[in-house]
């Protein structure tokens, strides 16, 4: 009969588990980062601010735990999940894009992977893209508690504008990009409501993170006339102040 007692026995069973043979530990670890997944809002006329941002300084960029997102994972999941962290209803009709690259909007059964480091919205810089149609009088649900948030790593813009750039153009900086643009009516040049160079008040300035993918010639044109307070439909967008040639998708494509 064993003289070591039945508590003794079960603790030291358990002990000798957590053993590789030689006197080190065999547990595996299982604490692992979550798989976030990283997305932006945007409407038609351009982007707009997360509920549940991720930045104190950043209110654009959100994510969520893709654990938290109901299988199997779809675009159709995807959305739904976004849309109520995101305050909008069930109704509200939305449309998920892959990323600032992709040209179409998923399809709402495709396939969404979200585990390991594969897969759409790996990380802030290439995030997924959730585009909704509120109705006129929806008003998205704010959040009960908002913990404090980080800054984000804060980028200067440094832009190159060469000497004989056109406009619109797009112009690519060392960390960020924009669409630079002059606006005309009938009577010539007015000025702009972007504007940033207060020896040109005709030239303005927009952020290309915030024009809505797929980014075409359309969503440029919204973009625009939402910054400047023009109706939509009475925009015209010329590849360059020749004003011969109006804007085709292809030229926009640079965007990306």
């Amino acid at each position: 009969m064993s003289s070591v007692p039945p508590q003794s026995r079960s603790i030291e069973g358990r002990g000798s588990d957590l053993l590789d043979g030689r006197g080190g530990s065999n547990v595996a670890d299982t604490t692992k980062a979550p798989r976030y997944l990283y997305y932006r809002l945007y409407t038609k006329d351009g982007a707009i601010r997360s509920i549940n941002p991720i930045y104190a300084n950043n209110e654009f960029i959100g994510r969520t735990i893709s654990r938290l997102i109901t299988p199997p994972h779809t675009a159709l999941s995807v959305k739904n999940h976004l849309c109520k962290i995101e305050g909008f209803n069930a109704a509200t009709s939305s449309t998920l894009i892959g990323s600032f690259l992709s040209t179409v909007a998923m399809e709402a059964s495709a396939r969404v992977p979200l585990k390991s480091d594969s897969g759409p919205g790996l990380s802030e810089d290439d995030p997924m893209i959730l585009v909704v149609e509120p109705k006129g009088d929806e008003k998205r649900s704010l959040p009960l508690k908002q913990s404090a948030l980080p800054d984000s790593v804060p980028h200067e813009p440094r832009y190159r504008l060469c000497q004989h750039s056109v406009f619109p153009a797009i112009l690519v900086g060392s960390h960020t990009s924009a669409v630079y643009y002059r606006i005309y009516n009938k009577g010539g040049a007015i000025a702009t409501k972007m504007s940033f160079d207060t020896d040109d008040e005709f030239l303005g300035r927009v952020d290309t993170l915030s024009v809505t993918p797929p980014h075409t010639v359309a969503s440029l044109g919204s973009r625009i006339a939402s910054a400047e307070s023009v109706v939509k439909n009475k925009i015209q967008l010329f590849k360059d102040t020749d004003g011969d040639a109006l804007m085709n998708d292809r030229y926009v494509s640079r965007m990306r």
